[in-house]
Parts: C-alpha cells; sequence; structure tokens
C-alpha cells in the first residue's frame, strides 16, 4: 500500500521509532509473495495488515489498547478521529518496518519454538 507520508519525507530526516510501531509491527500479517524472479518475497497482507479485519484501524486500535476488546452497548469507540489517528500512524508503518528490517537485532542463545503453520515465539 502507497504511503502518503513517505511521499512527503525529505531525502534526509529523522524518524522516532515508538512503542506503537513496535506492538504494530509485532501483530502484522506476514505472508510470502508471490515468486518475484524466482524468489518467494516476505511481505504484509496488505488486505488485512494486522490480522483477520478489512477495518484494519479497528484492529490497529485494538492491539495499542486503545478501544476495549468487546464494544460497549450503545457506544462506538472508534470515534472518527481516532480512525484518523489509526490511518496516520498506518501511513507511518512503512517507514517504521524498514528502520526495524535494517536495525533489528536478535542476541547469541535467544531461543524460538515454531508451530505447524510456520509462526515462531520466543521460548
Amino acid at each position: 500500500e502507497y504511503s502518503f507520508f513517505v511521499e512527503r519525507l525529505p531525502e534526509s530526516g529523522p524518524f522516532g521509532l515508538t512503542d506503537q510501531h513496535r506492538t504494530l509491527l509485532a501483530n502484522m500479517s506476514w505472508e510470502l509473495s508471490d515468486p518475484y524472479l524466482d524468489e518467494e518475497v516476505p511481505g504484509c497482507d496488505p488486505k488485512r495488515p494486522y490480522g483477520d479485519f478489512t477495518f484494519y484501524q479497528l484492529e490497529m486500535a485494538l492491539h495499542l489498547g486503545l478501544i476495549p476488546p468487546k464494544k460497549p452497548e450503545g457506544e462506538d469507540p472508534m470515534t472518527p478521529e481516532l480512525v484518523t489517528e489509526m490511518t496516520e500512524l498506518h501511513q507511518r508503518m512503512q517507514p517504521a518496518l524498514q528502520v526495524f528490517l535494517h536495525h533489528f537485532v536478535i542476541a547469541d542463545g535467544r531461543r524460538f519454538v515454531g508451530n505447524e503453520w510456520g509462526g515462531w515465539k520466543r521460548a
């Protein structure tokens, strides 16, 4: 998905990676793309980037603990302001992912446990 945030970035400048970025990176729906030049390329599901919902802003707010897991009776916690905030945060995920991929390090000796679907969790 094209990021309008990235369009406005200068050639160089600072980017602050936040706890929100880290939380969303950990909850992204990773997949392998169709083979590109005989290679599968890892990426994020563009239609459902943070789980099973197509309303990705709602899923982002849930992952970040900004709304309760169950919708309160007679109230919608997904206000237009929160939708706008989550949309803007989603636009900043492209540079967050690039920073993460360039600088992510796993300490030696760290152990992980895999499941039958190829998912890995820290042991």
